[in-house]
């Protein structure tokens, strides 16, 4: 089996000697510093509502949240928020992340320029 990791180690590409044509790839995703803020001091309302970390992936952000809708705790929930495929597509690789402290907004930076969301 050859394996291969992709420049920022956001993928390993496997493919085996029997089969070289068929390439699986496997997507991983870090964290980032500056993505949780659960370091500030907010009331408990707004940390529901706010992601309690973030992590960068290649092509989206997951936002893990520390409860369901209902404010259920004992059941985490994670959003894919997928990146604009123009942008990934003329600035690969993703290389940062940052929340703002109340956790309402996210920015992605690329090769070049960034992504905010609200």
């Amino acid at each position: 089996q050859v394996l291969c990791w992709s420049p920022e180690g956001l993928q390993l590409f496997a493919s085996s000697r029997a089969s070289p044509s068929k390439v699986l790839t496997h997507a991983f995703a870090r964290a980032c510093l500056h993505s949780s803020p659960m370091q500030t001091k907010l009331d408990q309302a707004t940390l529901l509502k706010a992601p309690a970390a973030c992590l960068l992936g290649d092509d989206r952000v997951l936002c893990v949240y520390g409860s369901d809708v209902v404010g259920n705790a004992e059941k985490p929930v994670l959003q894919h928020l997928m990146l604009p495929q123009s942008y990934v597509a003329a600035n690969w690789p993703m290389r940062d992340l940052a929340m703002s402290q109340c956790g309402a907004d996210i920015a992605v930076s690329g090769e070049r320029g960034v992504v905010l969301y609200n």
